[in-house]
């Protein structure tokens, strides 16, 4: 719905994610930068970033799309009855974009509008935006602006202004870019603005459909009213395939006459929060691309995941064994829920998240499958040991985000005695253990809590209906 400065390379300066490389948003910016306009022109009125809302698109109608949401408050992830009065409440945007062709000029613009209401005594926050692409032979030039007002109830500090300008030009496989960033608001520590400049210069390459590499640079500038937390510095990169989430065509099964489904590869080496380059479509509906592959502990999992990467990677040597991960990813790993932590509202640059706290995970974990499913990918493949139920009121497999599922099943006798070894039992205590409905493992050592039940129970929730 939403267009800003065109990119080729796999580094979205309007995200606020460079601060993953240079640490400017630890330096007095605070949680000023995601969805907000020290980082991005993609705004959400005070932040409220992931509220759960209602979002509905228009068809397009001679070129014009509209479309709408509302959240009643800013709570993400939460089905607790909340007393509205005393925060922000009623969120409402209206969005709509035109593209056409004239001729060999292509033309996409963008306007957006949101505003909620504060309690009493606090102004009403109200957002607006505005973004424009034209492309011509190759060419294309954009960007786009982005306000924040009234934003008392937030102590004023995020009252600001983002804007990018940017240019890219495509020929044959090659692509080339130049984009500026700037993005400036209230500082939250005393008088004055506090302001981001960024710059970046990207190339890329595609070898083939859905295979890129390429390079770029970057200089980052945080700077403060007071000068006492300023920030720069450079980042230098390169990309190549086996760093990507990508796209990657797969045969059609044979007699089956089915299309080609794109997947998501390596998407264990990234941040699971990078945002979508077509915002539109997955910022603001779920994407149901999530494939379990799922199983109790110690039934083949990863000899299911080595099979189908070797089988859609179609390599003609065995895939090492340790790099079956480009294949999916699982949905218990410490590392991901500690970068969720550290980018909600009040954490602190180290994240403030503790693998042990069961029902911190728990209540990061909405974002964490936000966030796998957040690419252009039709098949996300997830790892889980988690049984297909509710864990404290929150259900573990969300339908929204779920296209489908693979149950791995082992016979319990065998799978019984890998379970003891795996986890240090006797065969006796692992039998038990397997036989309780609040079986489960406690966070620790790279991974969260994950809630398993008895091994009869974990197969009945998979196997028996929807």
């Amino acid at each position: 719905m939403t267009y800003a400065a065109p990119g080729v390379t796999w580094i979205n300066l309007n995200s606020g994610s460079t601060t993953l490389f240079i640490p400017w948003s630890g330096n007095g910016a605070g949680n000023d930068v995601f969805r907000r306009t020290l980082g991005t022109t993609y705004i959400e009125n005070l932040g409220n970033n992931d509220a759960q809302r209602f979002t509905c698109f228009t068809p397009r109608f001679s070129g014009f799309q509209m479309g709408v949401s509302y959240a009643r408050d800013g709570f993400q992830d939460s089905n607790a009855q909340i007393n509205t009065d005393p925060t922000l409440r009623d969120i409402i945007d209206i969005g709509a974009n035109y593209v056409n062709s004239f001729g060999d000029i292509s033309i996409a613009v963008s306007g957006r509008y949101g505003w909620s209401y504060a309690p009493a005594g606090f102004d009403d926050p109200t957002i607006w935006s505005a973004g424009l692409n034209l492309n011509l032979g190759g060419f294309t030039v954009g960007g786009s602006y982005a306000e924040q007002n009234n934003a008392s109830f937030a102590g004023g500090g995020m009252n600001g202004e983002a804007y990018d300008l940017g240019a890219s030009y495509t020929t044959g496989p090659w692509g080339f870019s130049l984009t500026y960033v700037r993005g400036e608001n209230q500082d939250n520590q005393g008088p004055g603005d506090e302001t981001v400049e960024q710059f970046l210069a990207g190339l890329g390459y595609d070898l083939a459909k859905g295979v890129n590499i390429g390079a770029c640079g970057a200089y980052i500038d945080f700077e403060e009213p007071d000068n006492t937390n300023n920030v720069d510095g450079f980042i230098i990169g390169r990309h190549q395939d086996q760093f990507l989430i990508r796209r990657l065509a797969v045969k059609p099964f044979a007699g089956g006459g089915r299309p080609p489904v794109s997947f998501a590869i390596d998407a264990a080496d990234r941040s699971p929060l990078a945002p979508p380059k077509l915002l539109p479509r997955n910022a603001c509906m779920p994407r149901k691309s999530i494939v379990w592959l799922a199983s109790y502990p110690k039934s083949g999992n990863t000899w299911a995941r080595i099979f189908l990467a070797n089988y859609l990677f179609g390599r003609t040597t065995p895939m090492p064994i340790n790099q079956v991960h480009r294949l999916g990813m699982g949905d218990s790993i410490e590392k991901m829920y500690r970068i969720v932590a550290r980018r909600s509202p009040g954490s602190s640059p180290g994240g403030n998240f503790d693998v042990a706290d069961y029902r911190q995970s728990l209540a990061l974990r909405g974002r964490v499958l936000g966030g796998i499913v957040n690419n252009d990918a039709d098949v996300n493949f997830v790892k889980t040991h988690n049984r297909r139920a509710k864990a404290f009121g929150l259900g573990l497999i969300p339908p929204a985000l779920t296209r489908s599922a693979i149950y791995i099943l082992r016979n319990p006798l065998d799978m019984v005695l890998s379970y003891a070894r795996q986890y240090g039992h006797t065969a006796e205590f692992a039998a038990a253990a397997i036989g309780r409905e609040d079986n489960s493992i406690a966070g620790a050592n790279g991974t969260v809590t994950q809630y398993l039940g008895s091994w009869s129970g974990h197969v009945k929730s998979w196997t028996r209906g929807r």
